[in-house]
């Protein structure tokens, strides 16, 4: 068995660990959980469907779904044969979803039916690319709204007109031998694009951030050895989205100190605490306010044993950050700053600062990271304390 000192890419990161550490949990869902080489192998078979689906190194791969292991297949076999990965927002409505899926240059996107009772993509998909509904060949969909797309799969149970399924799409992964995807995981090189993230959107249409798989390694590793120091016996806890930095980040941090990631399909407070509790969690990443107060001020909160928590994350005005502080009192609270842009963050707290610094401020910028503050009109750097442009360079 080789033993990795250093993973490069995305695809690298999950297989060194899984050579580690085979037979421990990776991934952790309230009802679900895989080992590390339980989702390798579903992550080579998933690269192997890509591959007979016609997907090269570079094309994108689109996935809109919730947390599911079926996101985790997808995301890392298309990490693995050196295809760019494309979250897309789950939230998104008919009008949002054409853009993105056009200006992605998705040639397959996957989605799910398993969650109908709260949205409905196969529908939702129907409605925002009209085109499907005269596709004759689910293969080759050729969609005016969508030019490059080629395919969606629906990883779920029922057939669906003009979209291919599951069982269609496992099939094709028999067709190719995994070799293929180990041959071509040892072709991608750091500098290649690995995940185009879109961002929110709040000022304008949504932008594509193009993220390399060396700032899709080197943060988590930031972030695992520089800042929270996850090891083997820890036990993140995220109920973010799959198709946003706060989950993914976290998740290949936790990968890199070879510990669990405990996540959910979707956040309720009752299901969040049970979870935290009976899984031992020793990291929380709430992270913004209305996730953490609806853990805080849940009936059971107050004889839950935590103690395992020995960190937890949050982003929130000083007074609410020592709120949240009083009611955890033996978790160290930290706070980030990033933006999709700079592969989700640029600096955490550190754990050994005082209470106050970790409350009044984001930390210190990663090493290899830079950050300094401009004025907006002429780029002069400007003087601590004064207001201006925050700009970031670096290796993510």
């Amino acid at each position: 068995m080789r033993i990795w000192t250093e993973a490069t890419t995305v695809g690298d990161l999950l297989i060194r660990t899984a050579e580690n550490r085979p037979h421990a949990e990776a991934i952790v869902f309230p009802q679900e959980r895989r080992t590390y080489r339980e989702l390798v192998e579903a992550s080579v078979r998933a690269g192997c469907g890509l591959k007979a689906l016609g997907v090269q190194r570079g094309d994108h791969v689109g996935i809109l779904m919730p947390n599911c292991m079926e996101f985790l297949e997808v995301f890392f076999g298309s990490a693995m044969i050196g295809a760019v990965v494309v979250p897309i927002n789950a939230r998104f409505k008919a009008k949002e979803l054409p853009y993105v899926i056009e200006n992605a240059d998705l040639v397959t996107l996957f989605t799910t039916d398993l969650i109908e009772e709260h949205v409905d993509f196969v529908d939702l998909l129907r409605e925002c690319l009209p085109g499907l509904s005269q596709a004759d060949d689910p293969l080759a969909l050729n969609l005016p709204e969508a030019p490059k797309l080629r395919s969606i799969v629906v990883m779920g149970k029922r057939l669906q007109e003009g979209f291919l399924s599951r069982g269609e799409f496992n099939h094709l992964t028999s067709k190719i031998d995994p070799e293929a995807v180990e041959r071509a995981r040892e072709s991608v090189r750091i500098r290649d694009v690995a995940l185009l993230m879109y961002t929110s959107g709040t000022t304008s249409q949504p932008k594509g951030c193009l993220l390399s798989h060396e700032a899709m390694v080197r943060t988590p590793m930031a972030v695992s050895r520089e800042r929270f120091l996850i090891g083997p016996e820890d036990r993140f806890w995220d109920p973010l989205p799959m198709f946003h930095m706060g989950s993914i980040l976290p998740m290949l941090a936790t990968m890199d100190g070879m510990g669990a990631f405990l996540t959910m399909t979707h956040f309720d407070a009752d299901t969040a605490l049970r979870m935290i509790v009976e899984e031992r969690a020793t990291i929380i990443y709430p992270t913004f306010p209305t996730v953490t107060q609806a853990i805080l001020h849940h009936p059971d909160f107050p004889k839950s044993d935590l103690s395992a928590v020995r960190v937890m994350n949050n982003v929130a005005p000083p007074d609410t950050l020592r709120a949240m502080q009083r009611a955890l009192p033996h978790a160290i609270q930290i706070g980030a700053y990033g933006c999709t842009e700079v592969t989700g963050t640029a600096s955490f707290n550190e754990l050994t600062e005082t209470e106050e610094q970790r409350i009044s401020t984001c930390g210190r910028p990663f090493r290899g990271i830079e950050v300094k503050i401009v004025d907006m009109t002429t780029g002069e750097t400007l003087a601590q304390g004064e207001r201006g442009e925050i700009c970031v360079r670096g290796y993510s």
